[in-house]
């Protein structure tokens, strides 16, 4: 049920034995060489050798002689508060199919170090497997607080996860205990737009949405407008950015006020060494172009349905015919239709394969490559017929 976290649980116990291995790391420098030499039969010696023979057992998919468990079983008995001998029989346990028995060594494995990231990833895989979700998921939660470094091998696991049926109640009582934890595990899921309903079950429930966002949530809205789902990608929007749906009309912001709503359904500004675009201190978006070379001021991605539209810019200063245009670009990159930016109505076209629509404003040099500037006080669009 969590192949992936069994499989980051095994590399990393087996990663943890072989940087572990005195004989491997450091066959001359570690403190233990010395001992080895002359009482190969110290429990920390021994313990040491049998992680190894286990990892390299492991790997090569056999499992350990009887000799070998014996002295697993004569370590525990010699060192009763360390670990590493309930951690290897535990994993030939879990080998030979006793989860049950396998279980229980973990367990007291970690009663023997709680802090030991490897016992609780092994412990939380069989648990989540045996249908534990809230004994497996808090482990999982301990390993993430513990050494979060390991976040980034648990986060996949527990995004799989998030899949099996009954997993989302429980999720969300982990999640609550770790924030950090289930923020990952939400922005691994918008990869994905197929995981929207799943993580707006997952996702807290918080009060008045407002930006900005938070990463999932702009990844989600990314992802699935990048699918070519827009319309569906402008209500994850709406919804994040606490506005309600339709209630700003096929542009958003059109007299470009400062509002903290995020791209890409609210304005993006560009500016460099071509010119400059920025919201104004009275509102509407101020330009300065110098003449040299073309540049994209702003843009926005509307969610049109196929049709015919008009297009109408309100300007302080009009400049030279020409000058400063609108591109409206399907999401695709196909129907680019160019329009004069200027009071009057001019009519564009959005066909019946485009999902989504890029309004884009341009500014384009002169002869003359003379500075210029202007306020944008709206931009409007409006359905024709």
């Amino acid at each position: 049920m969590l192949v992936r976290i069994a499989v980051v649980a095994v590399a990393i116990f087996a990663a943890l034995v072989s940087i572990r291995d005195w004989s491997v790391r450091a066959p001359h420098d570690h403190p233990l060489t010395a001992l080895g030499s002359w009482w190969k039969g110290h429990p920390r010696v021994a313990t040491e050798r049998l992680m190894l023979e286990s990892a390299i057992a492991a790997r090569s998919g056999k499992s350990l002689d009887s000799a070998s468990r014996a002295r697993i079983h004569q370590i525990a008995q010699d060192a009763p508060l360390q670990p590493d001998p309930f951690v290897i029989a535990g994993a030939l346990a879990q080998l030979d199919g006793e989860t049950t028995r396998a279980e229980n060594l973990y367990g007291a494995a970690r009663l023997r170090d709680s802090r030991a990231p490897a016992v609780r990833l092994l412990l939380a895989d069989l648990q989540l497997r045996s249908g534990k979700i809230g004994q497996g998921l808090a482990n999982l939660v301990a390993v993430v607080r513990i050494a979060p470094y390991m976040g980034a091998p648990v986060v996949p696991g527990l995004a799989e996860f998030a899949r099996s049926p009954g997993a989302v109640s429980e999720m969300r009582s982990a999640f609550a205990k770790n924030p950090t934890l289930g923020a990952a595990v939400l922005d691994q899921l918008a990869t994905d737009p197929a995981n929207g309903p799943l993580i707006l079950a997952l996702a807290p429930r918080s009060g008045a949405a407002a930006p900005p966002l938070a990463p999932w949530q702009q990844r989600l809205v990314d992802s699935t407008y990048g699918a070519g789902r827009v319309a569906l990608a402008r209500e994850y929007w709406a919804r994040f950015n606490g506005i309600a749906a339709g209630a700003s009309g096929l542009v958003f912001n059109p007299s470009f006020q400062h509002h903290p709503a995020s791209p890409p359904f609210n304005w993006s500004y560009s500016s460099g060494s071509a010119g400059m675009a920025d919201v104004a201190s009275e509102g509407g978006l101020s330009i300065v172009h110098f003449g040299r070379e073309p540049a994209l001021l702003a843009r926005q991605l509307l969610a049109l349905p196929p049709g015919s539209y008009a297009v109408k810019t309100q300007l302080t200063r009009q400049p030279k015919q020409g000058l400063i245009e609108w591109r409206i670009q399907c999401l695709d990159g196909s129907q680019a239709q160019v329009i004069p930016a200027g009071p009057q109505s001019r009519l564009f076209r959005v066909g019946a394969s485009c999902p989504g629509t890029w309004l884009s404003l341009h500014a384009l040099p002169s002869e003359s490559q003379e500075r210029f500037d202007t306020i944008v006080r709206r931009v409007d669009v409006k359905k024709v017929g």
